[in-house]
C-alpha cells in the first residue's frame, strides 16, 4: 500500500491506480490542496492568477479532472477557514511521504506563491513555516 501512496508523487500519469489501491489518498490530496490554497489567499489576495496556477498545479500533479479540482479547491478552501488547518496538513503530509516527495509539495507551493509576480512577507514566512513544518531545512 505505501509504495501505491508513493507513485502519487512520483509518476502522476499512474495516479488513478495509486488512489484506487490507497485508502488515505484522498485525505493526502486533501492536505496539499489545503496548502496550496491557503499560500494563495495569504497576502489577502486571492488573485486570479494564484487561482489559474493553483488549478494546473493540482490537475497536473495529481492528474485529475477539471471537475475533481473544482470540487478538491472548494474542500480546501473551507478547510483553510481553521487557523491551525495547514499545520495539521502538513503533519499529515509529512507522516506519509518522504523527502522528496514533500520537496515537491513545497515546489508546488512556491508555483503558486509567484503566480501573481510578487512575493510578500506574508508569503515567504508561510512557505517557510509550512517547510519546517514538514521536516524540510
Amino acid at each position: 500500500m505505501l509504495s501505491s501512496l508513493l507513485k502519487l508523487f512520483r509518476q502522476p500519469s499512474n495516479l488513478d491506480q495509486a488512489v484506487a489501491d490507497h485508502p488515505a489518498s484522498e485525505t493526502l490530496k486533501n492536505a496539499v490542496a489545503v496548502l496550496l490554497v491557503r499560500m494563495a489567499k495569504v497576502d489577502g489576495l486571492y488573485s486570479t492568477d494564484e487561482v489559474r496556477v493553483l488549478f494546473g498545479t493540482l490537475k497536473q500533479q495529481l492528474n485529475l479532472s477539471d471537475q475533481d479540482v473544482i470540487d478538491l479547491i472548494k474542500t480546501a478552501e473551507n478547510s483553510t477557514q481553521f487557523a491551525d488547518s495547514s499545520r495539521m496538513f502538513a503533519a499529515a503530509l509529512k507522516a506519509q511521504l518522504n523527502t522528496a516527495e514533500r520537496e515537491k509539495i513545497v515546489e508546488m507551493i512556491a508555483e503558486v506563491c509567484r503566480a501573481d509576480g510578487k512575493v510578500d512577507e506574508f508569503e515567504r514566512m508561510y512557505l517557510e513555516s509550512i517547510r519546517l513544518d514538514l521536516g524540510l531545512n
